[in-house]
């Protein structure tokens, strides 16, 4: 991707390369019969933002927690649809000090919602959990909660919680992203093992990064959901994941328990909220290997959606003939997903996780397929262990790069190679600004290069490998 450590670019802008060459390393190979088969990255026209060095001026808005203001900097989540917990989630600051708010809906009245916040702070001093600074259950006056709307039983809630992190897919390395991987199958066997707690959704948007000025660490969030451990291992049906990266028991337990293959997650939730259920929800069996096999889903998710560091997304639409992996696990039928996810695991599909994955992760795709292979070789009496995964991941964090380059300079070639072709100098005789064109390069690419991206140059942060529970 670039000389040895502390050489800069080459910043010959002859011929425009492919993406995906830029991406390969030097160590990688490819047939070219899969590299034919990827479907073309567009050029690389803007620089994508990073959170580590994104600032906020002016706020947005506030919001009230308690008795305390917050100035709201951003919304960095909003929940789609008419059904579900309504979640919104806000970057605020308060004294100088910066939070995130989640203002969400809670399935059951205040005994529910006070559970919920006992179980976060049990949780409490775990590294890779977050902190809960305060919480509120919203009043319309003065110890008036607002609480369930007409024919459901939901409780409005806002909590406080701390660190600012960001999402996993917005990592600026392979080595930070596998390393907060091992983070967060740290975090849920600590949960297991001394707190006899198991978190209860595994997912994209629950896992992420602790920037803390001293490295990074995997964190894992929505613990307010978690439940303590019984005997049975049963829990309700309610908060059991998020589909596309459910388990392949939980899909099938949920298809059982709903009755119909016709009836959707999201019709269930409505099920669940109104207050007709003549009967309890039923259980549902959860195992801590069940999220063990969701982060293996997040891990391949990453993967296939994105094309490098710092979020940014392919678009898969663009190859329709290609039956992307995540789209299929996509469903919203329970039964749907049981079956593609089922069958992923009783046929060999290594292959279709080398043909999917974005070059840019070709370095991962052992890590991929050996992790696949220990799933799929175990059978109905046994299961993974948290320590059989964080053996795999440990072994192949070693074979990573240390000196991986900061994703700056990573998408100033892409956006460099996308630029038109430099003219040769035999087209340039007699050509009164040839001189000017060779003391000035143009607007755009000084810019990158000189402006504000000058720092471009840094060797990515590593992440923190001393970890403490």
């Amino acid at each position: 991707m670039e000389g040895p450590e502390g050489t800069g670019p080459k910043m010959i802008i002859n011929t425009p390369q492919a993406e995906s060459d830029l991406e390969m390393g030097s160590d990688v190979e490819m047939s070219s019969s899969l590299e034919e088969s990827l479907p073309q990255d567009p050029p690389q026209l803007e620089m994508p933002e990073d959170p580590l060095r994104r600032s906020f001026s002016d706020p947005i808005g506030r919001i009230t927690v308690n008795d305390h203001m917050y100035n709201i900097l951003e919304v960095i989540f909003s929940s789609q649809g008419l059904v579900g917990r309504g979640t919104v989630c806000y970057l605020v600051r308060r004294d100088d000090e910066e939070y995130i708010i989640k203002d969400h809906w809670v399935l059951g009245g205040k005994d529910a919602v006070l559970n919920k916040v006992r179980m976060l702070r049990e949780m409490q001093g775990v590294c890779g959990v977050p902190e809960l600074v305060e919480y509120w259950l919203v009043e319309i006056a003065p110890n008036e909660v607002l609480g369930s709307i007409k024919g459901t039983s939901h409780m409005h809630v806002r909590l406080v919680l701390k660190p600012h992190a960001r999402p996993l897919h917005a990592f600026r390395t392979k080595l930070e992203l596998v390393s907060a991987l091992q983070d967060i199958v740290i975090v849920q066997h600590t949960g297991v093992k001394d707190h006899g707690v198991l978190h209860h959704d595994c997912s994209l948007n629950n896992t992420m990064f602790e920037d803390d000025g001293d490295g990074t660490n995997g964190l894992l969030i929505d613990w307010e959901f978690a439940v303590h451990i019984h005997a049975g291992r049963k829990y309700t049906i309610g908060g059991t994941g998020t589909l596309p990266f459910m388990s392949r028991s939980l899909l099938w337990q949920l298809s059982e328990a709903v009755g119909s293959v016709a009836t959707s997650a999201c019709s269930w939730k409505v099920k669940l909220a109104t207050s007709s259920l003549t009967k309890p929800p039923p259980l549902i069996l959860h195992h801590y290997h069940d999220n063990l096999e969701s982060l293996f889903y997040v891990f391949v998710c990453i993967c296939i959606e994105y094309r490098g560091p710092l979020g940014v997304k392919r678009d898969l639409l663009a190859d329709r003939s290609q039956e992307w992996l995540l789209h299929l696990w996509s469903t919203d039928m329970f039964k749907a997903g049981s079956d593609v996810k089922t069958s992923f695991f009783f046929h060999p599909n290594t292959d279709k996780l080398k043909k999917q994955f974005h070059p840019y992760f070709d370095m991962l795709i052992p890590l991929a397929t050996q992790w696949y292979d220990l799933i799929r070789n175990k059978g109905p009496s046994s299961a993974v262990t948290c320590g059989e995964v964080l053996n795999l991941l440990a072994m192949h964090l070693t074979e990573l790069p240390k000196d991986e380059p900061s994703p700056e300079l990573l998408f100033a070639k892409k956006f460099i190679a996308a630029l038109p072709k430099k003219r040769h100098a035999s087209d340039l005789e007699g050509d009164d600004d040839w001189d000017k064109y060779i003391n000035e390069p143009p607007n755009t690419e000084h810019n990158i290069i000189h402006g504000w991206m000058g720092w471009m140059m840094e060797v990515a942060p590593q992440p923190k490998r001393s970890r403490t529970t």
